[in-house]
């Protein structure tokens, strides 16, 4: 699932998202086409301290999520200091051929 809000004009910066195969992780891309430097701050909701990363004017960030506690499941939210109607949202499951297990933040009764 992805979800996009707010403008790349008014926040400068950009997300894309890869996951990979042979480590079962995910690759984040966060890009800063404008003139001033922005702080994205990644949530990840399956647990986890959020995390801040700055990217300056210009520049381009590689980050990637280890998601071997979720196994492999991922819900990831990218927010920016200077829009607060910016939001990247990412959810999903990160295929590698290995045997997987159910959403673990799915609650059953």
């Amino acid at each position: 699932m992805r979800t996009f809000k707010g403008s790349v004009k008014a926040a400068g910066a950009e997300v894309t998202a890869r996951h990979d195969a042979s480590t079962g992780g995910l690759k984040l891309t966060l890009t800063n086409t404008g003139t001033t430097a922005v702080t994205l701050t990644l949530t990840n909701a399956y647990g986890g301290r959020p995390r801040t990363v700055t990217v300056r004017a210009g520049d381009t960030v590689a980050h990637t999520v280890d998601l071997r506690a979720s196994k492999r499941w991922y819900d990831l939210t990218v927010t920016s200091d200077s829009d607060p109607a910016f939001l990247r949202r990412f959810a999903g499951h990160v295929e590698t051929g290995e045997p997987g297990v159910s959403d673990p933040a799915i609650i059953t009764d």
